[in-house]
């Protein structure tokens, strides 16, 4: 199994990057599980140049550690999730190295996203994955 699950893709780099760790100053929506960051909450705040425009991107903690942790060359914002699903959450299991350093919530979210695929979709493939507003995606 593959722990570097989390790909950045072609994607040119961006020509500038900021990233800050705010309160939330309103309800804002993780771009990468579409869970709501509540006011006040704690996330992450990215603000990129990237070929002449500028994008924002607000990401729920849970999601950064996630991201983080198995993230090895870079990754698309809005993409994380896709990239587990079509290459780590088939084969999890309890325990074993990919899971070492994660918290009790990544991975009781990571197994929690695992069990609802498997539920719902009949084969591993990006067509049939859930969305990500889907209430399991959402889930904190």
């Amino acid at each position: 199994m593959n722990c570097c699950a989390i790909h950045g893709g072609d994607a040119d780099p961006a020509t500038l990057a900021r990233v800050e760790h705010p309160r939330a100053a309103k309800p804002y929506r993780c771009c990468e599980c579409a869970a709501v960051i509540d006011r006040g909450e704690r996330h992450e705040h990215y603000t990129l140049l990237s070929e002449g425009g500028w994008d924002t991107y607000r990401t729920c903690l849970s999601c950064v550690e996630i991201r983080t942790h198995f993230a090895c060359d870079g990754w698309l914002f809005g993409e994380i999730w896709n990239d587990l699903a079509d290459e780590f959450l088939p084969n999890l299991r309890a325990g074993g190295p990919c899971l070492e350093g994660l918290s009790p919530a990544a991975r009781a979210r990571l197994f929690e996203l695992h069990l609802a695929l498997k539920a719902e979709v009949p084969h591993w493939t990006r067509a049939h994955k859930p969305d990500p507003g889907d209430k399991h995606w959402s889930h904190r």
